[in-house]
């Protein structure tokens, strides 16, 4: 028995001993079939600007330039 965990593209199974945990971790990009970059190369160029909003409190509009800029839907 395990107890999944997982947001929907990175996943694992949790086998419970408390003493020994086994951690199976699944990323569906492993069973895509192929190789492709599913991330946004341009995400770093973000970055700073997002870090900037947060640091002034400005957290929503932090958080629509991580929504388009660094979060990847699949």
């Amino acid at each position: 028995e395990a107890l999944p965990i997982g947001n929907g593209r990175l996943g694992a199974m949790v086998f419970g001993n408390p003493f020994k945990e086994k951690i199976q971790l699944n990323e569906n990009t492993v069973w895509a079939g192929q190789p492709y970059r599913n991330d946004n190369p341009d995400a770093k160029e973000a970055l700073p600007k997002v870090r900037q909003l947060i640091f002034d409190g400005k957290y929503n509009e932090a958080q629509d330039i991580v929504n388009d800029m660094i979060l990847i839907v699949i």
